[in-house]
């Protein structure tokens, strides 16, 4: 990028030249939203003011976001923000950044939660909450529900207590350090819905993600053990120590193998029954779900 008049038109154009090149996988709106940044255009000025010219900060500006983007690091870390559920959220290194697949989580939790009856406020517990995506989402769903979200990593909840801040759920939102569900173990915590997009990828396979995932995105929250299971084998049963009769055990899976595993994992319990999987909108395994059921005499 020169020193000559560069415009709005022109600058897209060279990035996402640029990013095709270096086979990003969605070079135009990568280059938008790097552009919007640089220049605090929304996405409509960068057309009608297509020809509109590039300060010399703006150009250095976007010259230091794209060095970053071919690099590999995800443009919602660049820009620090994702949307998650249509709500904002800021995002790190510390956190994956949040999915469109798992709003398929949220929407099944939704659906069954209009199932249970609670007396009293809908307690909800998200392990591995990271950057808060579906605890904010179940909390704004559920404006009476209390949610707690537990990770191990400190850094993850740093990023998860300033989305909740941000979006004035203080009172409603606990944030808590911890292993899966050991924090709540002990202490006569009951449940009416546990849910988790837990780490499951196997581990022999993470060297096979995409550089962006594979460099920018927290390792502890990927990696799911040999096969995947590592988090399932304890929050299964972890979950039904804590959850009330007829309460939701709700989790993402990775893959049709890995929902008949934790599905037999459910099976193999005597605390669940309704046991089932559903799709997201690729009609790929993405969720299983399960209802806790009342201990014999």
């Amino acid at each position: 990028m020169s020193d000559e008049v560069w415009t709005v038109m022109r600058a897209l154009k060279w990035t996402v030249d640029l990013f095709t090149q270096k086979g990003i996988l969605s070079p135009r709106l990568d280059a938008e939203l790097l552009l919007r940044q640089a220049t605090g255009l929304e996405r409509i000025q960068l057309y009608t003011q297509h020809d509109k010219p590039l300060s010399a900060e703006e150009r250095d500006q976007l010259r230091t976001l794209v060095k970053r983007r071919m690099t590999g690091e995800p443009v919602q870390h660049i820009l620090g923000r994702q949307e998650f559920w249509s709500i904002p959220l800021k995002v790190s290194n510390a956190v994956l950044v949040p999915r469109a697949d798992t709003e398929v989580l949220v929407e099944e939790v939704v659906k069954i939660a209009k199932t249970i009856t609670v007396s009293g406020s809908l307690r909800i517990v998200d392990v591995g909450v990271g950057s808060g995506a579906i605890a904010l989402a179940l909390a704004k769903e559920f404006p009476d529900a209390l949610v707690v979200g537990i990770d191990i990593s400190p850094a993850a909840l740093e990023i998860a207590r300033t989305n909740v801040e941000t979006h004035a759920l203080r009172d409603r939102v606990r944030l808590i350090r911890g292993n899966v569900l050991t924090p709540l173990l002990h202490g006569g915590s009951r449940a009416d819905m546990v849910v988790s997009n837990p780490p499951y990828i196997r581990t022999a396979e993470l060297d096979t993600l995409m550089p962006e995932v594979r460099l920018f995105e927290p390792m502890t929250a990927l990696d799911g053990g040999p096969d995947g299971l590592t988090i399932y084998r304890e929050l299964v049963p972890q979950a039904a120590q804590i959850l009330v009769p007829g309460g939701l055990f709700a989790v993402e899976i990775g893959d049709t193998e890995q929902c008949i595993d934790v599905m037999n994992l459910l099976h193999a319990d005597s605390h669940y029954d309704e046991i089932e999987v559903r799709k997201d909108y690729a009609g790929r395994d993405r969720v299983v779900v399960a209802r806790r059921i009342a201990d014999g005499p």
